[in-house]
């Protein structure tokens, strides 16, 4: 929470936020120094990486957000319209779980941006009920901050970025989904 404060940190966070979290499932950085030393190595390191994926997907998440108040502004109940509603929060979603499987493999592995968000998508895709649990964490947790803020809040981004690195470390051989 601390470096997420300012607006311009936040993707560099998530993005040290991931690293760290793999550093869990990877077994390789647990013992070797402390969890505020890793984080802050991954925030230095990954600095441009999340610059980079972040001036490409903060304008979808804004368009889809300003989208989604539009149309809940919108008080004509035809069918059309209401489709229309269901049909943006379905590819909302849908996007919702591209980012963050996108996250995690522009974040720990050595692919492009546009290769990293492919694979993203085939993701989501291919594992529809670990896309689906992914949503309902950050459902879960949005309901959690209603009624308690500060739980809510630490639980943000690092419960669905845990489901994540999890689903991707045990159930998706990236050697050969990258290639």
């Amino acid at each position: 929470m601390l470096f997420s404060l300012p607006l311009i940190t936040l993707f560099p966070s998530l993005f040290a936020l991931v690293h760290v979290i793999d550093g869990y499932f990877s077994n390789n950085e647990i013992a070797n120094s402390s969890l505020f030393f890793r984080f802050k190595s991954a925030f230095k390191q990954l600095w441009r990486k999340s610059l980079k994926f972040g001036s490409i997907s903060l304008p979808f998440i804004l368009l889809i957000g300003l989208d989604l108040l539009i149309l809940n502004s919108i008080t004509t109940q035809s069918p059309l319209v209401i489709t229309f509603k269901y049909a943006l929060i379905f590819i909302s979603l849908i996007i919702y779980c591209i980012f963050h499987f996108s996250i995690y493999i522009f974040a720990n592995h050595s692919v492009t941006l546009k290769k990293s968000i492919i694979i993203g998508f085939l993701l989501t895709i291919k594992n529809p009920v670990m896309s689906l649990l992914i949503i309902l964490a950050h459902l879960i947790i949005i309901v959690t901050a209603f009624f308690q803020a500060g739980l809510g809040l630490l639980l943000m981004f690092s419960a669905p970025i845990y489901i994540v690195n999890y689903v991707c470390h045990r159930f998706i051989n990236f050697k050969e989904d990258l290639q």
